[in-house]
C-alpha cells in the first residue's frame, strides 16, 4: 500500500444522477442545465413511427440500413412544438431513446398562464400525441468516509465475502458493467485500463468526483498493479457514465440527479447491451425510470441498488427484478459490507469510504463474477444464486461470493 493518499475527511454525503449528451434540434432552445430539486420541470415522451426505418445509405444503390440514430423524424419535430405551443411549455432539451422508441423532452410550464405542475401534467396527460407525461424527479447516493484508523479494516469485505477464494472461478473478465454515478476518474492508476467508456451525461465541464470513483473502484480497480487494493470483479470492463453531479457549496460532499440525466444514461447503457447496471442511488418511483429498467431486465441486464430506510426512495428497489441490497444484515435480504471499504478516490488516491453505495458496488461486483462463469443467467437466477448461498449472520445474510458462484456454475470454495 505504497501509495495510499488520504483523502480529507470530509462527509461524502448524497448526490443526485443525471443524464448527459444533448441532441437538441429545431424549436430546443437552451441545453438541460443540472437543478438541484424538482423545479417543475417534466419529461414527456413521443412515439415516433419512424425509429428503427430502413432508409436507403447515400450511393449504395438497393443497400439499407437501420436507422437508429439520435436524430428525432420531422414528424416528432412538429409533434413537439405543437405541444409546446398547445400547453404553453418552454422545450429544455430532448433525445431520441433508442431502447423504447420513443423521443423523450424536458420541459418546463411558461410563466403564463399561471397552472401548477400538476395542472400541466393532467392536460398534457390528456393531449393524443403525448404518449407519456411525469414531473423531472431528483435522487441521491449517499457514502461516507470512514472515521476510524483507515488500516484497520483493509480489504475487509473481501474475507467476508470469501472473493479471494472466488477469483480462482472469475475475476469478471470479459463482462460489462456500466456504472451511473458522479463522475469516475477515468486517469486513475487503479480504474483507467478497466473503463471501456466513459460518458458524460450532465452538461458542461467537471472534474472527476468522489462518489463515481469510488463506487468503480469497489467493482474494478485493478489487481496485483502494486496500487491500493484491488475490485471484486477486478478484470471487468466498466462504462462510466456520469448522471449525477455535485451539488452547489457542497465541496463534493453532495451530489444530485435527476430523472432526465438517469433515463439517458440507462438508455445508453441498454443499447451498449451490458450484464450490469450499478444504481448506488435512490429517489422517488419514477414512471419513465420504471420503464427503462424493466427494458433493461427484459433483456437480461441484471440491475443492482441500494436499499434505504426511507419508504420515499422506491427508486430502483421497488421495482420487480431489481437486486436491492443492505449494508446490514436484514432478514430476506441481499446484505454486503458497507462500512470501511477501501476503494479508489480522484487524483491517483485511496480512501476507506462507508455508506450502503458500496455494498451495492459489492454485489455488482459479484454478479458479474456469476455472469463471467454463466453469461446467460437471467436476472431472477443471479438473484436466487445470491440468496441461497449467502452467509448466515445475526438478523440476516451477507453475501458469500464463492458460494454463489458454487450454487449457480458448479465451482468449489474448497
Amino acid at each position: 500500500m505504497d501509495v495510499l493518499k488520504m483523502f480529507p475527511r470530509t462527509l461524502m454525503a448524497s448526490l443526485l444522477l443525471l443524464l448527459g449528451q444533448v441532441t437538441a434540434f429545431a424549436g430546443a432552445v437552451e441545453p438541460h442545465q443540472p437543478q438541484n430539486d424538482g423545479d417543475g420541470r417534466m419529461l414527456i415522451t413521443i412515439v415516433d413511427p419512424h425509429h428503427n426505418q430502413r432508409v436507403a445509405i447515400p450511393g449504395e444503390t438497393g443497400a439499407y440500413a437501420v436507422r437508429r440514430g439520435y436524430e428525432p423524424s420531422a414528424l416528432v419535430q412538429r409533434r413537439l412544438r405543437g405541444i409546446a405551443r398547445r400547453h404553453a411549455l418552454q422545450i429544455i432539451d430532448g433525445w431520441q431513446m433508442a431502447s423504447l422508441g420513443v423521443y423523450c423532452a424536458l420541459v418546463e410550464a411558461k410563466a403564463e398562464p399561471v397552472r401548477t405542475r400538476q395542472q400541466v401534467l393532467q392536460a398534457l396527460r390528456a393531449d393524443r400525441q403525448v404518449e407519456s407525461a411525469q414531473p423531472l424527479n431528483a435522487f441521491d447516493v449517499r457514502g461516507t468516509m470512514a472515521p476510524d484508523d483507515p488500516y484497520a479494516a483493509l480489504q475487509a469485505a473481501h474475507t467476508a465475502m470469501a472473493i479471494d477464494k472466488a477469483h480462482r472461478w472469475a475475476t469478471g473478465k470479459g463482462v460489462r458493467v456500466a456504472v451511473i454515478d458522479t463522475g469516475i476518474d477515468a486517469r486513475h492508476r487503479d480504474l483507467r485500463k478497466r473503463i471501456r467508456e466513459s460518458r458524460n451525461f450532465v452538461p458542461g465541464e467537471h472534474a472527476a468526483e468522489v462518489h463515481g470513483t469510488a463506487v468503480a473502484g469497489v467493482i474494478g480497480a485493478i489487481a496485483g498493479n502494486g496500487l491500493g487494493g484491488y475490485g471484486v470483479a477486478p478484470d471487468v470492463a466498466l462504462f462510466a457514465y456520469r448522471a449525477c453531479w455535485d451539488a452547489p457549496g457542497s465541496a463534493g460532499s453532495v451530489g444530485r440527479c435527476d430523472s432526465f440525466t438517469l433515463a439517458r444514461a440507462l438508455d445508453r447503457a441498454i443499447d451498449k447491451s451490458v450484464d450490469v447496471v450499478n444504481l448506488s442511488l435512490a429517489g422517488p418511483a419514477d414512471p419513465l425510470l420504471t420503464r427503462l429498467v424493466d427494458e433493461a431486465l427484459a433483456k437480461g441486464i441484471v440491475v443492482v441498488g441500494p436499499q434505504v430506510a426511507d419508504t420515499r426512495a422506491q427508486f430502483p428497489t421497488a421495482i420487480d427484478g431489481v437486486i436491492a441490497v443492505t449494508s446490514a444484515p436484514v432478514d430476506g435480504a441481499i446484505s454486503a459490507p458497507g462500512a470501511d471499504v477501501l476503494t479508489t478516490v480522484p487524483r491517483d488516491a485511496f480512501d476507506f469510504m462507508q455508506g450502503v453505495s458500496f455494498a451495492t458496488a459489492h454485489v455488482s461486483g459479484v454478479v458479474a463474477l456469476i455472469r463471467e462463469r454463466q453469461p446467460d443467467a437471467s436476472p431472477g437466477a443471479v438473484y436466487e444464486a445470491l440468496r441461497s448461498s449467502a452467509d448466515t449472520v445475526p438478523a440476516g445474510a451477507v453475501v458469500n461470493a464463492c458460494r454463489a458462484l458454487d450454487s449457480i456454475a458448479g465451482t468449489s470454495c474448497e
